[in-house]
């Protein structure tokens, strides 16, 4: 085991796991989130693909309460990738790629907990400065303490956090994002999609919305949000109303 928990673990990949690869790479919901839905891999294609990697590219399976449910790799970024994702040449920068092959595991929330403590623990902090100012990070997350219909989630691998959503829930089931982050270097990987699916999940929620600015909206607009510009909300700021119905 590379890295794991009671629950949650990374192990290098074995011979053995080339069932589960082509497995999960026969099936059409996997393919269109990885390789592309008209690359189904056979036995040859698996061996070629995931067991002949170059030697920096560290190849591996993740496994929930000791099950194969995905595939994970990870590998060093060379200098001009650090460049192209704005990372100082210096950093020891890693990239990964990975998937879970087994539906059944999609947006269960694994990983995700509800933050309850009075107290801010620094990584939910360092989260929230990525979606609000400074200032104003003690006041929203009393808010999520305080209030019966908001809601706080961190995500997690191997007990470290490394996104969080805030919610407010609506006439039962409406749901307003009030703050998403991802730390920079995670982001790209799903998560923030991720959290969105499983509060919708949780929640059983009819709609979702959130207001946003140009930097977020794509991400918004990539997931199937319905977008409105709400003009220039502050001097020279223009925002945007992001719904998505989901019954």
């Amino acid at each position: 085991m590379i890295i794991g928990d009671e629950k949650l673990g990374i192990r290098e990949l074995l011979e053995s796991d080339k069932l589960f690869l082509v497995k999960w790479l026969n099936d059409p919901l996997i393919l269109q989130y990885y390789e592309g839905r008209d690359s189904p891999h056979d036995t040859e294609m698996v061996n070629q693909n995931f067991y002949q990697q170059e030697d920096n590219v560290t190849c591996c399976i993740i496994e929930f309460e000791q099950k194969a449910i995905g595939y994970i790799q990870f590998y060093p970024l060379d200098s001009q990738e650090k460049k192209e994702y704005g990372y100082d040449d210096l950093d020891d920068i890693y990239g990964t790629d990975q998937f879970i092959g087994e539906i059944d595991y999609w947006d269960k929330g694994i990983g995700m907990k509800e933050i309850t403590s009075i107290r801010i623990d620094p990584a939910i902090k360092r989260l929230l400065s990525y979606a609000t100012s400074e200032e104003k990070i003690d006041e929203e997350y009393n808010k999520y303490i305080c209030s019966p219909n908001r809601k706080l989630y961190s995500g997690g691998v191997n007990g470290k956090i490394i996104s969080c959503i805030g919610v407010e829930i609506l006439n039962s089931r409406d749901g307003v994002i009030k703050h998403i982050a991802v730390l920079p270097k995670e982001r790209g990987s799903g998560m923030g999609s991720s959290m969105i699916r499983f509060i919708c999940k949780e929640y059983n929620l009819n709609s979702i919305s959130a207001e946003t600015d140009k930097d977020a909206v794509l991400f918004y607009d990539n997931f199937g949000f319905r977008i409105t510009s709400l003009g220039e909300k502050y001097p020279g700021v223009e925002r945007f109303l992001c719904e998505l119905d989901l019954k």
